[in-house]
């Protein structure tokens, strides 16, 4: 069974989105729910809740090693455009 993603959830997806390009592009491989936290003034406990939305499997993200951003990212977007459909 699928989750429901709530528009409040859904709302936040492209200012991670934003966040995680911001950090791609500097050159990052890996980030914490609390780095992005400080780009984006989410609560790291609502941007981990919000991204287990994102996964099929429990371990999307790994603790102290945080998450994948090239994968973030593809997630985010593939989300956000089955959303639209």
């Amino acid at each position: 069974m699928e989750k429901k993603i709530s528009k409040a959830t859904m709302s936040r997806f492209p200012v991670y989105l934003k966040a995680l390009r911001k950090m791609q592009h500097e050159g990052k491989e890996t980030c914490l729910s609390s780095e992005l936290f400080e780009i984006t003034g989410i609560q790291d406990t609502t941007i981990r809740r919000d991204f287990t939305y994102l996964s099929k499997t429990d371990n999307f993200g790994r603790r102290g090693r945080g998450y994948d951003v090239k994968h973030l990212i593809d997630c985010l977007l593939y989300t956000s455009d089955a959303a639209d459909d």
